[in-house]
């Protein structure tokens, strides 16, 4: 394709995507509106880097198609032309999998998901897993990036638990535990004063209680 024939493949697309204007496009994706207007008017050629980031919000076009289209691959033989767009499209597969995997490793600590994070994630993921009859996944940082790793190219899928993981990381910024705390005690003393407990129990007792305290929000806000 040349310049202006790819920049009229991406207005259109664009616009099949649901990005009715440029700056709604820019926002999603962090690429400028000037940008992405020079390019729609043939007066730019889009570097690699910006069409590895439009793809995440093009599919079902890969990388390695709109590489391709961009015209980086004119002149290859088309065997060879193939065989370099799937190179491309496993390079912005393995990015997107470290993308989740980072945004896993956050919302855990010591290889280990908090009572908060834990709650949330099963209220986000437990009803994706079960429609694929996915019923013995552990909510483990591990168990979760050994899924995004089997998942393979699977990327539709991919994008249901991101977006679901970006939801879990909203809620624990939320200040949801800080509405919460009115429904229970604020502290284990004014609970169990007079009960001999070791520090280890305590610090058992104080995460059930926060467990029980985001179930009870949880179904609160559901109502």
């Amino acid at each position: 394709m040349s310049g202006k024939d790819f920049g009229e493949f991406l207005k259109v697309t664009r616009k099949q995507h649901g990005y009715k204007t440029q700056k709604q496009l820019a926002e999603v994706s962090g690429i400028s509106q000037t940008t992405l207007s020079r390019i729609e008017a043939g007066t730019q050629r889009p570097q690699p880097e910006t069409l590895r980031v439009l793809a995440e919000h093009l599919r079902p076009y890969t990388y390695g198609e709109l590489m391709e289209k961009a015209g980086y691959f004119m002149g290859l033989p088309f065997e060879d032309r193939a065989f370099v767009m799937d190179m491309f499209d496993e390079s912005e597969q393995y990015e997107y999998d470290r993308t989740i995997e980072r945004l896993i490793e956050s919302l855990a600590k010591n290889e280990k998901f908090n009572p908060e994070a834990l709650v949330f994630l099963e209220s986000e993921l437990d009803p994706l897993f079960k429609a694929e009859g996915w019923t013995d996944i552990e909510f483990t940082p591990a168990q979760l990036k050994q899924l995004i790793r089997e998942l393979d190219t699977n990327i539709e899928y991919k994008q249901l638990i991101h977006k679901a993981l970006d939801r879990v990381a909203q809620l624990l910024n939320s200040n949801i535990k800080d509405e919460s705390q009115q429904y229970l005690p604020q502290t284990i003393a004014a609970h169990h004063d007079g009960e001999d407990w070791t520090e280890e129990e305590l610090e058992d007792i104080e995460e059930f209680k926060e467990l029980l305290k985001l179930r009870r929000q949880l179904r609160k806000n559901k109502e």
